[in-house]
């Protein structure tokens, strides 16, 4: 019997109602927006690896793990690669638009397996840490903002940093390229993962993309509107998504029921490279392809044969 009634109770009590309207995705983008047009410019709130707490993780991943299992069909493998302690530079594609399932979904993978106190920090949009009430809850759940010198603290920490380097090129990438991984050529984690000698462990989600059908990124359209500068995007997603039908990726969708399934692989490291080797534009272009191959390869795998929204015979059961 689904626990699902109880979970999701449990969710919203973690987050008090005059919170949560303000957290949707609607007044997270009315917040965003504001900063824009308004040309607000709030300084960036300080983040800890300490700021994250377990116990409010502890109320909303019963809920996920529910969503994972009844909407999402989850099938997860490979967890058993995350080393169960030391730092770990975890890099993944990106998927969904504003519905993150798959960063959600690697976060509750190693939790279920590794257990609340194997921290996970995930790198997030500059946005999440510049408004007040965002940020509030982004530190709850161990987010820092994306950039090279919070891998670096969060990895000096011993814990888990989670970068998702396409970022909004990938998020919002054509559905034709939905089984591509777009890293978009972003080689700082490279940079940081030889800096730091930690081991790197890709991350594959396949599935979570076909929440929506993305017809364009609208590349032009963020140029005219010098949106790079306001909001820190290149893009204007024109998608398909329930229950709008065609509209712009700035608006919450429903995700429509797609299978979903998340692959760790097996840890990239470097151990002949010394950190010096972080500054030699060539090595680290070499370990780039590297890394983009091997991911783009466990897609290749996981995605033949899958019908959209089903899914395939190697990923359609649950965990």
């Amino acid at each position: 019997m689904t626990t699902l009634p109880r979970d999701l109770g449990e969710f919203l009590r973690a987050i008090p109602p005059e919170d949560l309207l303000q957290l949707s995705p609607p007044g997270v983008i009315a917040r965003a927006l504001r900063l824009a047009l308004l040309g607000e410019r709030l300084v960036p709130t300080p983040v800890r690896p300490e700021d994250r707490d377990p116990a409010f993780l502890a109320r909303l991943m019963p809920f996920f793990r529910q969503v994972a299992r009844i909407w999402f069909r989850w099938h997860c493998e490979g967890v058993e690669k995350i080393p169960a302690k030391g730092p770990v530079l975890l890099v993944g594609n990106h998927s969904g638009g504003l519905m993150v399932f798959d960063g959600i979904l690697a976060m509750l993978a190693i939790w279920d397996h590794h257990g609340p106190d194997r921290a996970v920090h995930p790198l997030a949009h500059w946005f999440v840490h510049r408004d007040p009430l965002v940020a509030r809850y982004a530190r709850k759940i161990g987010a820092f903002p994306a950039s090279p010198e919070s891998a670096r603290r969060i990895l000096r920490a011993g814990a888990i940093a989670a970068a998702y380097p396409g970022s909004d090129r990938d998020v919002f990438r054509p559905f034709r390229d939905r089984n591509r991984v777009v890293l978009g050529g972003r080689m700082g984690f490279v940079r940081v993962a030889l800096e730091e000698g930690v081991p790197l462990v890709p991350v594959v989600t396949t599935g979570a993309h076909e929440q929506f059908v993305v017809l364009t990124r609208g590349e032009r359209i963020a140029s005219w509107l010098g949106l790079k500068r306001r909001l820190g995007t290149n893009l204007v997603p024109i998608l398909y998504a329930w229950p709008w039908g065609v509209t712009l990726g700035v608006f919450p969708y429903w995700p429509m029921p797609t299978q979903i399934t998340t692959d760790f692989l097996d840890p990239i490291r470097w151990p002949h490279l010394p950190p010096e080797a972080a500054q030699d534009p060539e090595t680290v272009r070499r370990c780039y392809r590297e890394v983009e191959s091997a991911m783009q390869a466990a897609m290749d795998r996981r995605s033949r044969g899958r019908i959209p929204w089903i899914g395939s015979p190697r990923g359609v059961r649950g965990s």
